[in-house]
């Protein structure tokens, strides 16, 4: 009887129907449509963002140089381009974690984190 009950819920729970689940890593467009005043840069076809409690507490070391915003938009977003940072901010990885990117703006850092597929 168990086995029967068992098989049951698992064909219940099939996906059959040929339909492929994708996900992808959020777009500028699609972060300020959910969020419109989100403080983001994108760096490397990536999406990264500031003001997230968790990543604000990391302990987190400058590294290298990876980026320079050359541009602050909310419209036109593409590598280099942020929110709200200002044009010339540089943008530095850390030494502890991959996903975490440093802005320096007149000495005072702001952490961002890279938003992943949902």
């Amino acid at each position: 009887m168990n086995t029967l009950v068992t098989f049951t819920l698992l064909a219940a729970c099939s996906n059959d129907g040929g339909e492929t689940i994708t996900s992808s890593k959020p777009t500028a467009q699609e972060v300020l449509k959910e969020e419109p005043n989100a403080d983001i840069i994108q760096i490397n076809g990536t999406i990264y963002k500031t003001n997230i409690k968790r990543v604000d507490d990391l302990k987190v070391t400058k590294d290298k140089e990876i980026a320079i915003i050359q541009k602050t938009s909310k419209k036109d977003i593409k590598d280099g381009t942020a929110s709200k940072l200002p044009v010339k901010t540089k943008i530095f990885s850390t030494k502890e974690q991959n996903d975490v990117v440093i802005a320096e703006i007149n000495g005072k850092i702001k952490k961002y984190i890279a938003l992943a597929e949902g």
